[in-house]
């Protein structure tokens, strides 16, 4: 007995650790259920009931229980319909079904006496409302997707359409893409899903793959109180369908062009000044069909983008002859720093010219304008090319299985030119990638298994536009790169105290992240319960490589010469920073498990309960080399250094050789921290349908979400600090150059009075993942059969949130803060803990009308308060914390809320036409030219955003070499306006803590401003389309399409800046949304 239960068990727990694992978000799906009747409203068992996809000819089919329920998952989104047949009752079939991803539809069928040889159809449409489960989120069909107008046909602009969603300000505009946030949480806790895969980028944490608006059948957004199935922390899960050949062989051939020619001018445009050239071309093609009809079938996709962006660039350059040492004509006396007197006739003699410098001084261009304050201009131009291309297999492998394969990729290219034509210019290129491969089979009637495994990679590289060609090495610059991508530039000449403009350009640096997943997910169904567990495993690899440094950066400040320039001259540098050893590339790996069990059960025919419980383990990311040390203050006699997981041989032979006096050690594990185990999440949720009918529900729920460390934050501490990146600064006498291009002869291993490393990780050893609880309740209503209100309150409270701290800091006093800190040899211990928190409250409102009569609208306002507390990560606000001694005093507003949002949009076909209310007999060529126009557009109102903490610099608490320094507020600060003739806010409301000249016997202390407490202006745009199909033949048609982004050219300013010290405190002098631009295009259907 007790060996068959621990069989038993054995099994039970192979099915929920292996049979599907998080649902990360899983449902690229959707779902038909309903209860089949008679005439005198008994229900109906033993009735089989099919659905057939009418694009594709594919069934696949339910029976219903004893309460006359049934349900069909697994479909596909599209068109269906819907057959009911059983003994002694007519066949009664339902036309006009749309399933939408994600869907719980429901469709009742009423059921006449008769012989099963007859039948009834009747036209119907699944339920809008949502009455099966407690999800707050929204579908966005493919008629907005290809109606709505879109800037630069990116389909994640359409995902701040759903109420509860706005547009995030995360680090995902590094790689310029929309990264919304959602129930209050950063974009980072979003989960992005292509066709149910992975597609996730688990760097900077945006979406990897995203495809062509054409390629897109849909997508679901689901904001909140999404099932067991899905994991993340509780920001919305975004998952997209891809379109599948149909029994119709389908195409599309477009492009769409934008130039300046059509766009307004900025508002800060002054009169002399032009529009910069634009010239913007995207085109491309789909087609899909069969290769065996109902049984097989194709989808392919190509998508092209050329984008050239005129930029103006100024600078001053020097004259041949000042290159040459002669200042004769320059306004400055040149000092020689070994007399201290001035060179004879402004000329510094040729044998004092550092050879360095002669060769490297080569690469400033030569002057082509009169005006010595912007001698040399120059018009470049900037490039953004994309090529992107998607496959879609489907196969009916038997009449119980079904397959899928999908594969798209993407190559972009981007280059920003420098200042100057030889010199500066950075190189973006990517490459992300998406597999997915999904088997879907039906086992018994009752009884469905999903499998589905996929792969998703980034390959994300930045390099100077000398990257491969050894300039710094050949110009005799020490220990710069002399082959491979590293060979380059100077990576920063940076020149103080002249006007010429310094010399510098980005070092290479690359990303690789590999993601692999493996899912199965089974679904039984038996009587009232619809029970479904799986499994999810997912492998992160990631390899990074950061450059900095790798050909040294060198300050020329004009103490020596008088000038900053001739002090380059001289080769006399007041600093530097110089490679000791070649950059490590970073290798780390992650596996992410988890496994859920759930139950949707029909309590009664009113009352549905969707039950869940869900487990993640998330491993502490494992660098291969040991590249990821941890501070130990007890290290060095309590001088403090770094522990490392692994030996390293550079590491080593640096702590022992080059700096015995900084401490150093290893670890007795393999990770940073040791990992959090312990992530449970349970999931409740409600639909009661209190009426008669589906026409009203009430939902609501509450669940508890877990979010893991990010490996962006691990990674680029791990890259930029030892022993991934050794080097020393080195800091010259003030009174006369020590410095050599080399170093400092007399003081080979650096400075030690400041830091040799930049940003290190701090003395934590264990990661508690973050844990955040949500709850929600909702009342909807169908006014129409078309048309849905929904009110919806949605809270959440969050803990143990990512943040970031300085711990080497001390409470603010006099004398030299250096001397102060805890540990005097390092600068920044820069140490990652979950000690974050914030919580959110929102009413969300929305009104959606599908496609009827030729109207199609959505309406969704946010009225919401999102508050972070102790510096979390949800403020935007990593490393910004002022005060690391009591975290309470960093509270305040998330720089990510926004307390008001309205967004609505819609489609109009206009009654003017052929066939129409308004001339339906007109003539063809009449109608050629009026009829059949339709607008669509979108509308966006938002308050703005919080800003980050207003500032002073840091030396005024005097606590931090880098810690943020807030102010004291003293009085009202809001003046109104929007900072353009007015400043925004009061500057005489602030004061600096060691204001000495006001208060000259006030001790050093921290401000008294709470965080983040000024709000940017606000955004009101409206993009508009209008666009017209031209019937050639039954099948073949074209449309042309003019779309208009901020169509009524609102101007929206940026937000003011925020540094109280400075005189522009208040003041806009930018745009946050651009002028109005115009889009033209033309597609062609066949």
């Amino acid at each position: 007995m007790k060996r068959c239960c621990f069989q038993a068990a054995i099994a039970l727990i192979s099915i929920l650790c292996f049979s599907g694992m998080p649902g990360f978000g899983q449902v690229p799906t959707a779902v038909l259920t309903g209860v089949v009747k008679d005439s005198t409203g008994a229900a109906v068992p033993g009735v089989k009931v099919t659905a057939t996809n009418t694009d594709t000819n594919l069934t696949r089919d339910a029976v219903t229980d004893e309460s006359g329920n049934y349900r069909i998952a697994a479909l596909n989104p599209g068109p269906y319909r819907l057959d009911a047949e059983v003994t002694g009752f007519k066949k009664a079939t339902v036309t006009g079904i749309v399933l939408e991803v994600g869907q719980q539809a429901r469709v009742d069928v009423d059921l006449q006496v008769g012989e099963i040889t007859q039948s009834i159809e009747v036209a119907g449409q699944a339920t809008v409302l949502n009455t099966e489960s407690n999800l707050i989120g929204g579908v966005i069909n493919q008629s907005r997707v290809t109606s709505l107008p879109l800037n630069g046909r990116n389909f994640m602009e359409l995902t701040t359409l759903t109420a509860g969603i706005a547009e995030g300000t995360g680090s995902a505009a590094i790689v310029n893409k929309r990264a919304p946030t959602a129930a209050g949480m950063p974009h980072q806790d979003n989960n992005y899903q292509l066709d149910g895969a992975d597609n996730k980028e688990a760097f900077f944490n945006s979406w990897n793959l995203g495809p062509s608006v054409d390629a897109i059948q849909e997508f679901s957004i689901q904001v909140g109180q999404y099932s067991a199935e899905f994991g993340s922390g509780g920001g919305a899960v975004i998952n997209v369908v891809t379109k599948s050949g149909t029994n119709e062989i389908h195409g599309t051939l477009w492009e769409f062009l934008r130039n300046n020619q059509f766009d307004a001018r900025n508002f800060f445009l002054t009169p002399s000044q032009t529009i910069a050239p634009l010239r913007r071309n995207q085109f491309g093609a789909a087609v899909g069909g069969p290769i065996i009809k109902n049984k097989m079938f194709l989808f392919g996709n190509y998508d092209g983008s050329r984008i050239r962006q005129g930029l103006f660039r100024t600078g001053v350059v020097p004259s041949a002859a000042q290159i040459g040492g002669d200042f004769s004509g320059y306004s400055k006396n040149i000092r020689d720093p070994r007399t201290g007197q001035p060179f004879a006739g402004n000329i510094i003699p040729a044998s004092r010219l550092d050879p360095i410098s002669q060769a490297l001084s080569k690469y400033y261009a030569a002057a082509n304008n009169p005006n010595p304050a912007q001698n040399f201009t120059t018009n470049v131009s900037s490039i953004n090319d994309y090529d992107s291309g998607l496959f879609r297999y489907d196969w009916r492998v038997t009449s119980g299985n079904d397959l899928m394969v999908r594969y798209g990729i993407q190559d972009i290219y981007q280059y920003t030119p420098g200042t100057f034509p030889t010199v500066g210019g950075l190189i973006v290129p990517q490459k992300p990638q998406n597999l997915a491969i999904n088997l879907t089979s039906t086992l018994t009637p009752r009884l469905l298994n999903e499998f589905r495994a996929s792969y998703g990679r980034q390959i994300h590289r930045q390099r100077g536009q000398n990257s491969g060609n050894p300039i710094a090495a050949n110009a005799g610059v020490p220990f710069a790169p002399k082959e491979g991508s590293g060979a380059g530039f100077v990576e920063s000449l940076s020149l103080g105290n002249t006007i010429f403009t310094s010399l510098s350009e980005q070092q290479p640096w690359f990303l690789t992240v590999n993601t692999f997943q493996w899912y199965d997910g089974i679904t039984w169904t038996r009587g009232k319960h619809n029970i479904k567990a799986g499994a999810d495993i997912r492998r992160h690899r990631a390899d990074a490589f950061l450059g900095t440094r790798l050909n040294n950066q060198y300050t020329f400040s004009g103490q020596f010469s008088g000038d900053g320039f001739s002090d380059f001259l001289l080769g006399n540098m007041a600093s530097s920073s110089i490679a000791l050893a070649p950059n490590e590339t970073g290798r780390f790996r992650r596996t992410m498990l988890a496994a859920y069990v759930l139950d949707d059960w029909k309590v009664t025919p009113k009352l549905t309960l969707n039950i869940g419980l869900r487990y993640e383990y998330a491993q502490i990311p494992r660098e291969l080399s040991g590249l990821t040390p941890n501070f130990d203050p007890t290290l060095a006699n309590g001088q403090g250094g770094l522990r490392f997981p692994k030996q390293n041989t550079n590491a080593e032979a640096f702590y022992k050789n080059v700096r015995p006096d900084l401490g150093f050690g290893y670890l007795d594990r393999e990770t940073l921290f040791t990992p959090d185990k312990n992530d449970i999440a349970p999931r409740f949720g409600f639909a009661y349908r209190p009426f008669t009918g589906n026409r009203s529900v009430i939902r609501g729920g509450y669940g508890i979400f877990y979010s893991s460390p990010q490996l962006m934050n691990l990674i680029q501490n791990s890259v930029t600090g030892p022993p991934a990146q050794l080097w020393a600064g080195y800091t010259s006498d003030a009174t006369r150059p020590t410095l050599t291009w080399a170093g400092d002869v007399n003081n080979p291993n650096g400075s030690l009075a400041t830091a040799i490393f930049g940003v290190l990780t701090g003395p934590e050893n264990h990661w508690t993942d973050g844990y955040t609880q949500q709850w929600s309740l909702s009342a909807a209503h169908e006014v129409t059969g078309s048309t849905v209100l929904e009110v919806q309150y949605l809270g959440s409270k969050s803990t143990h949130l990512e943040n970031s701290l300085d711990y080497n800091a001390t409470q603010p006093g006099p004398g030299s803060v250096q001397t102060r800190i805890p540990w005097p040899k390092w600068n920044r211990v820069f140490g990652f803990n979950s000690s974050g928190a914030s919580n959110y409250n929102a009413l969300l409102v929305s009104a959606e009308k599908r496609m009827g009569k030729g109207l199609m609208f959505k309406g969704a306002y946010t009225f919401s308060k999102t508050l972070a507390k102790n510096g979390a990560r949800s403020t935007g606000n990593v490393g910004q914390v002022q005060n690391p001694f009591n975290l309470r005093l960093n509270n305040g507003y998330s720089v990510d809320d926004v307390p008001q949002r309205f967004t609505g949009n819609f489609l109009y076909e206009l009654p003017v036409g052929r066939g129409r209310k308004l001339g339906s007999n007109m003539s063809k060529a009449v109608d050629a030219l009026i009829g059949g126009w339709q607008v669509s557009g979108i509308v966006t109102l938002n308050n703005g955003y919080h800003l980050t903490s207003p500032t002073v610099a840091a030396a005024n608490c005097n606590s931090s070499p880098t810690n943020l320094c807030r102010p004291d507020v003293i009085g009202p600060f809001l003046l109104g306006g929007n900072g353009l003739v007015t400043p925004r806010w009061d500057r005489n409301a602030f004061d600096w803590p060691l204001n000495t000249a006001k208060h000259p016997a006030q001790a050093p202390r921290f401000g008294n401003s709470a965080m983040n407490i000024l709000r940017g202006n606000a955004t009101n745009t409206t993009d508009l389309g209008i666009f017209k199909s031209f019937l050639l033949r039954e099948r073949y048609r074209f449309e042309f399409r003019t779309e208009m982004f901020n169509a009524f050219n609102h101007t929206n300013f940026a937000s003011p800046n925020t540094s109280v010290e400075n005189p522009n405190f208040g003041r806009t002098f930018s745009t946050s949304v651009g002028p109005r631009t115009i889009q033209f295009g033309l597609k062609f259907y066949w």
